[in-house]
């Protein structure tokens, strides 16, 4: 996701709609939201802190919005490989600031359907093998985004 001004100020209504009385500035407003819905559905206290904003994105792409939805992913979660794990951990958690990042257009879309097809699990797995391709191709450039095209495997394609 690309933290533009109108997209984190998005996220300033979003965690005060959620009760959130706490300033943040620029892309800490994000994580702060990130925070907030976590502990909403309960993940704060289902898995490691290091793997929370992996989870919580997982979470959000998945649209899991009450608790058996969120022990789907993190049960989907703890199942993962140690290296499909460690790529999203490391992918999802990046700001294209700091370091540089995927936006994984469509990743709501395309999880959605590889886990109606083939089950969480899957979509989890799925999306760690096209951030892990996509990084070994580009590699590291500095802090910046690079769109990551689901589309066509959202729509129908290959998942």
């Amino acid at each position: 996701m690309i933290l533009t001004s109108p997209v984190i100020d998005e996220f300033t209504d979003l965690a005060e709609a959620m009760g959130s009385k706490e300033e943040a500035e620029g892309t800490a407003r994000y994580s702060r939201y990130l925070d907030l819905r976590a502990t909403a559905l309960g993940l704060d206290e289902r898995v490691a802190e290091s793997d929370l904003v992996a989870v919580t994105r997982l979470a959000l792409m998945l649209q899991a919005l009450d608790a058996a939805g969120a022990e789907s992913v993190c049960a989907a979660w703890k199942d993962a490989a140690p290296e499909t794990q460690a790529v999203l951990r490391s992918e999802l958690g990046r700001d294209g600031i700091t370091v540089h990042a995927f936006l994984p257009y469509y990743a709501p879309a395309f999880m959605r359907r590889t886990a109606a097809r083939a089950g969480i699990g899957a979509a989890v797995e799925a999306l760690a093998a096209r951030l892990e391709h996509a990084r070994t191709t580009i590699g590291e450039p500095e802090g910046s985004v690079t769109n990551l095209d689901l589309t066509q495997a959202a729509l129908g394609g290959n998942s």
